[in-house]
């Protein structure tokens, strides 16, 4: 829930500096404006590479992983934009929440491991 907020509010602070940036035009605010975007695309698009990598490397390679893939590449792709970090969206997705395939992805616990610690 937090690297929600986070997300959602860097997107506020960016939208109120573009906004600023229009009624004012200073270079000041244009360098600050095109910072604060940066902020927001830099972190995600790492994210989404680091999922991307993982499952090339490793995930792709097992049937159990590479079907839920297959599934729920989407969603684990659209929550890790959201919740800002790759370790949380594949945290959430390993859950096992009420038991629904979504939230069971099945990582072994080293899998898990080494997800933690990248």
């Amino acid at each position: 829930m937090l690297g929600f907020s986070d997300v959602f509010s860097d997107i506020l602070f960016s939208l109120q500096l573009t906004d600023l940036y229009f009624e004012e035009k200073g270079l000041q605010l244009l360098c600050a404006m095109m910072a604060s975007y940066m902020f927001i695309v830099l972190p995600i698009s790492i994210s989404l590479y680091q999922l991307f990598m993982e499952n090339e490397r490793n995930w792709r390679h097992t049937n159990r992983l590479s079907g839920w893939m297959e599934t729920y590449a989407m969603f684990l792709f659209l929550l890790s934009i959201f919740s800002g970090s790759a370790y949380v969206a594949v945290f959430i997705v390993n859950c096992d929440l009420l038991q629904l395939d979504i939230f069971s992805m099945g990582l072994s616990k080293k899998q898990k491991r080494k997800s933690r610690t990248k």
